[in-house]
């Protein structure tokens, strides 16, 4: 019998408070998938203690996109910063993989936390 890799996703959260798990790709397409999710360039925002990161449009807050009430809290809580995050974003692990890559929630972690921070799934 063989291993097999457990599936890696992000776990997409709108301003809306709604919730859905995002397949990730090779790292050859990760970038355009992470920026196909928030809308544009992207920026990290990492929270160590927790080995997460989020991704977010870097430009959100300039080009008007509504505040994500989920994601200001957790910079708020996790990195102690008060300052809005506007748009839709991608938690991750915060870490790489062996050649660099962005890596995935496992998919029962993505879970976890949608029941944990009371989004709605979509």
């Amino acid at each position: 019998m063989t291993a097999t890799t457990p599936q890696r996703v992000g776990l997409l959260i709108t301003t809306e408070g709604t919730a859905r798990t995002i397949p990730l790709p090779t790292e050859t397409r990760m970038l355009k998938t992470l920026q196909g999710a928030v809308g544009g360039l992207i920026d990290v925002i990492t929270f160590p203690s927790l080995n997460l990161a989020l991704v977010i449009n870097d430009e959100g807050k300039l080009i008007g996109l509504p505040v994500n009430p989920t994601a200001t809290a957790m910079y708020c809580i996790y990195r102690g910063v008060v300052d809005d995050v506007a748009g839709d974003v991608v938690v991750i692990e915060a870490g790489t993989g062996p050649d660099g890559e962005s890596i995935g929630l496992l998919s029962c972690v993505a879970a976890h936390m949608i029941r944990e921070l009371g989004l709605r799934l979509i």
